[in-house]
């Protein structure tokens, strides 16, 4: 009796040991169709990864359909793509959606509601998704080539490189990209690239790399024997700057959308162990071993705003940047079926399933999120720009002789080259040029409102010379030229300089400050010169037209309101009432 008595205590211990041990994944509900939090009916099957975007995902169907959802489920927007069935999606910037056809070779830019900008044929077939730059700028890449294009789609430059390796491009902290080259004795090899083209360094790594991911630090790193470390810069040169203290055969760094945080995951039979690392050595600061998920078998792993989500085709567990579990379920049947062919995890933590039956259902899977810094914030903690590669220099003498700009800076010849693209390097001079004299002007325009001048300064002496310069400044289409043309707008006094950049500049307005200042030299220049006013209202639409938002429509038709109001002329209120139609034609 004592015996049986004491087989049944063991067995019980055993029973709560295995309950308690095992609760992350076997304590947790089933996701089925009876529990979702939203559920939708698609056009057709999901032939590609969706992408994640600010306000939801965008996804493209076999029914010829690119989608905007929300996270909530809602339908944004939807537009025709054609028969494409061979694709892949990257979202970049402010919610752009660049659209590979794979089979035609041919790239094309979406805007944030779906409207088709501009499309480009490659020369080269990619390995990888592009790789958005820091100014507006994407890099292109694949077997022998690495091509750069502007968010206009003119080429910047484009160069040969040995032959790479089938690895995402990546992006150290000063803004240089690193290229991975196939393997040579067992060594993966690299070349290290500035984003104006130029080829800086060459890199052998230490061993054959199989992942690769870029965070505020500098470049994440695993190799097939396990290991795995932060590769960045030290005294200007690229450099290895720590190993991480984690023994393990199969690793694998996650991280974040904004760059900020990131885990590495050490994946074995049955279990993950998540380890949080120090930014300065790579020591553990703290770890978890998750039981019941598969790490050979994971299919799905993301660093949210509330913590890391990780998945087998069993089950599926939220842990919080503590490495406590927030939710665990276990997986819809339809994974294991195979029915479910594409898995989406939101910013907000929305579980999203598309299956080839059509149907799509969604799981919130936490209600509590981490405050982040944004991405433009952990940007700015770094560098948020190339001013390292194209600095400021306000010194007059290089760019001023005898009262007139340089000939070479304002030549004509200029602006045909930023028009027609493949300038390279030569963009470095270029935009440290234009960008200081438009600094140098709204320091003298500020100056000049305070009755400091009392000789007449270069620009007014050079008008025309001026005016070429500006043109290259629209032109150049950078998030530094774009703000540089707004300060100018917002302060000058010269209609002929803001009228120069209102007929050349591109629709790129990446925070919305070309429209504020639109709106503003549109106020003090008055309501007599139409001609002006209607080159107000191209801008205007152009900007609505490339940006695609809700927000940018609502403040364009602001703008063009007032030119209808008493006070303008007929050919003004004509003029601003048959653009405000074409901007409500835009509107989803």
């Amino acid at each position: 009796m004592r015996l049986f008595r004491k087989k049944n205590i063991t067995a019980l211990v055993s029973a709560l040991f295995i309950i308690f041990f095992f609760q992350p994944v076997f304590a947790q509900e089933k996701l089925s169709v009876y529990n979702t939090s939203w559920s939708s009916v698609l056009p057709g099957t999901v032939i590609c990864p969706p992408e994640v975007t600010s306000y939801g995902f965008c996804l493209a169907t076999d029914a010829r359909n690119l989608m905007g959802f929300s996270s909530s489920g809602v339908l944004l927007w939807e537009k025709k793509i054609g028969r494409v069935r061979n694709l892949s999606l990257t979202v970049i910037g402010e919610d752009f959606v660049l659209f590979h056809d794979r089979d035609q070779n041919i790239i094309r830019l979406f805007n944030p509601s779906g409207t088709e900008i501009w499309s480009k044929a490659l020369d080269f077939k990619m390995t990888s998704n592009p790789m958005p730059g820091r100014d507006g700028r994407i890099f292109f890449y694949g077997e022998n080539k690495v091509l750069c294009l502007g968010i206009n789609g003119i080429e910047k430059w484009k160069i040969e490189t040995e032959y790479q390796k089938d690895l995402p491009m990546q992006e150290l902290p000063d803004g240089s990209i690193i290229v991975f080259l196939n393997d040579e004795n067992g060594k993966t090899r690299g070349l290290r690239i500035s984003p104006f083209g130029e080829q800086m360094e060459n890199i052998t790594f230490t061993g054959s790399i199989k992942t690769t991911d870029t965070c505020k630090d500098g470049v994440l790193l695993t190799f097939t024997d396990g290991s795995a470390g932060l590769f960045a810069l030290k005294n200007g040169l690229a450099n290895s700057c720590w190993v991480a203290s984690v023994k393990s055969g199969n690793t694998l760094f996650t991280v974040n959308n904004d760059k900020s945080e990131y885990r590495l995951l050490a994946l074995s039979n049955n279990e993950i162990t998540v380890y949080k690392l120090h930014s300065e050595n790579g020591s553990v600061v703290n770890s978890k071993t998750i039981t019941g998920i598969d790490g050979t078998k994971l299919i799905k792993t993301s660093l949210s705003d509330s913590g890391i989500f990780l998945a087998d085709e069993n089950n599926a567990l939220l842990l919080d940047y503590d490495l406590k579990e927030i939710w665990s379920a276990s997986m819809p049947d339809n994974v294991r079926s195979k029915i479910i062919n594409q898995i989406i995890y939101l910013q907000n933590d929305y579980l999203v399933f598309c299956s080839k039956n059509w149907s799509m259902d969604a799981y919130h899977t936490s209600q509590t999120t981490k405050e982040a810094f944004s991405a433009k914030t952990v940007k700015n903690n770094i560098q948020s720009d190339y001013s390292s590669f194209a600095p400021l220099d306000l010194a007059e003498i290089n760019y001023i002789v005898q009262g007139s700009f340089l000939a070479d800076i304002k030549s004509p010849e200029r602006i045909n080259l930023i028009k027609e693209g493949s300038y390279g390097k030569k963009e470095q001079e270029l935009l440290s040029q234009v960008l200081s004299v438009a600094r140098l002007y709204s320091l003298d325009a500020n100056s000049s409102d305070f009755g400091i001048h009392i000789e007449k300064t270069v620009f007014e002496t050079d008008s025309a010379g001026f005016e070429n310069i500006l043109i290259q400044l629209a032109l150049l289409c950078t998030d530094q030229t774009q703000n540089a043309a707004a300060n100018i707008l917002s302060s000058s006094n010269n209609k002929i300089y803001c009228r120069a950049l209102l007929s050349n500049i591109y629709g790129y307005d990446p925070d919305g400050k070309l429209l504020d200042a639109i709106e503003k030299s549109a106020a003090r220049f008055g309501n007599k010169d139409s001609v002006y006013l209607n080159t107000v209202c191209d801008c205007v639409y152009s900007i609505c037209l490339f940006m695609g938002r809700p927000a940018y429509n609502k403040k364009g038709k602001e703008i063009l309101k007032t030119f209808m109001g008493p006070g303008y002329t007929f050919n003004t209120r004509t003029y601003a009432r048959d653009t405000l139609k074409k901007i409500i034609s835009l509107e989803l």
